[in-house]
């Protein structure tokens, strides 16, 4: 599915980035979809729900798990977590204030209840998570599709961080 311009998502990249970088889709970096694209007309909001959601949560670490397949053809490769648990709610914590915001969703078939946490494997990706292997669930992360083919990461919320105007 490619999803509407302008459309928001919300994911935990498993490698840092900065700010504004721009990715094409193929290749974008090892992640975690928290919650899948959506439009929003009040992204200011959004933003301070999301800052706001970061600072009381503390990061976590978990492994993941075997490989699968997704997608109508089951021709997606992922690996998917065994313990989804903490993936979970923070999907469903994430999907509700965003639901609450007035969002519009464009994959409602994946989230709630058939939420599955899951890294996709992208052929162009040139480092590959591997099952077992520990990755840490430290941020959120609000990105927009700039085009079909791109997302830019709009901003990261890291866990547990003041945001330094009320320090």
């Amino acid at each position: 599915m490619i999803p509407q311009p302008n459309s928001l998502i919300i994911v935990s990249l498993l490698e840092k980035h900065a700010e504004q970088s721009e990715f094409a889709r193929a290749t974008w970096p090892p992640h975690i979809t928290i919650v899948a694209w959506f439009s929003l007309d009040d992204v200011d909001a959004l933003t301070q729900s999301l800052e706001a959601f970061a600072q009381q949560q503390t990061p976590f670490s978990t492994s993941l798990g075997r490989q699968d397949f997704f997608g109508p053809n089951k021709d997606i490769p992922v690996n998917i977590f065994p313990d989804q648990n903490q993936l979970e709610m923070l999907h469903a914590d994430l999907f509700h204030r965003v639901a609450h915001l007035g969002a519009q969703f464009q994959e409602q078939e994946f989230m709630g209840e058939n939420y599955r946490a899951h890294v996709t494997r992208m052929k162009a990706r040139l480092h590959q998570l591997e099952e077992g292997e520990v990755v840490t669930i430290d941020n959120v992360c609000l990105a927009r599709l700039t085009n079909p083919s791109s997302c830019k990461i709009l901003q990261t919320f890291i866990f547990g961080a003041l945001d330094e105007t009320t320090t």
